[in-house]
């Protein structure tokens, strides 16, 4: 599949480029892509298909939990048939909104503040997940104006119903490498210089809170670990990356100091 990603943004006709990445689910907010499916699955309109494929999703938990230990890209996989199999796209609709309101209550609003001070100084962002562009591709580029490579879904030929299937790999791990590369080789304008004696592109930002986000990180001359794992904390510390802790402020919260 081709790669979906928008086009770089232009500022007094001079084009950006895509050069601040960063990873959604426990980065720019603080809720992750299963809480994101059930509260998909909740927004949608009652019906007995709304009830079995939740408690199809509790059931299978265990599973998931078992198999994302192994594989990411695999869980992914099940949790979007789970979801996602047959369901109308019209019923969509409204777990799609529900989920938008519940990324907006888990927005990190330091990492909102970052993000629009990369653009202010003429960077563009783009969030790079293995989330499902139906369902964080609103509040991405609406509330936060970024552009967006993710993990797609198929449809049917009728474009009505969901197949419960991915389209392409799953954006995550080293598929994340894959996609920031693929924009670079798409675009010669992208191409960086190295920082000397890496593969770091000079320039680039990285801001993820997993170790699976550590090999796009990588890819970075400046690299943000926020609120990592464990196991991203131990690749900070040989990396000397700068480890930023953040809490989630609510919304209210937030509005009120404004």
């Amino acid at each position: 599949m081709s790669l979906v990603i928008a086009t770089p943004a232009t500022v007094a006709n001079r084009t950006l480029a895509p050069t601040v990445f960063l990873d959604m689910d426990g980065t720019i907010v603080s809720t992750d892509m299963h809480n994101t499916a059930l509260t998909f699955l909740h927004g949608l309109p009652n019906s007995f298909s709304k009830y079995l494929r939740i408690a199809g999703y509790w059931l299978g938990i265990p599973v998931m939990v078992v198999v994302n230990y192994f594989s990411e890209a695999a869980c992914v996989h099940g949790l979007v048939w789970v979801t996602l199999s047959r369901l109308s796209v019209a019923d969509a609709e409204l777990g799609r909104k529900a989920v938008t309101a519940e990324l907006l209550r888990s927005l990190r609003p330091q990492l909102r503040d970052e993000i629009t001070v990369h653009q202010a100084e003429g960077r563009h962002v783009v969030v790079v997940s293995g989330n499902l562009s139906d369902w964080i591709g609103d509040f991405v580029h609406q509330t936060l104006h970024c552009s967006l490579i993710c993990t797609h879904v198929s449809r049917t030929h009728d474009n009505r119903r969901y197949t419960g299937r991915v389209l392409g790999s799953v954006c995550v791990q080293q598929e994340k490498v894959n996609r920031i590369l693929a924009v670079e080789a798409a675009n010669s304008a992208l191409a960086r210089a190295l920082v000397p004696g890496t593969q770091q592109r000079v320039g680039y930002h990285g801001y993820g809170n997993s170790h699976n986000d550590a090999l796009f990180m990588s890819l970075c001359e400046f690299a943000w670990p926020v609120t990592p794992n464990s196991r991203l904390v131990k690749i900070s510390q040989i990396k000397n990356w700068p480890t930023k802790f953040f809490k989630v402020v609510e919304q209210s919260q937030t509005n009120n100091a404004a």
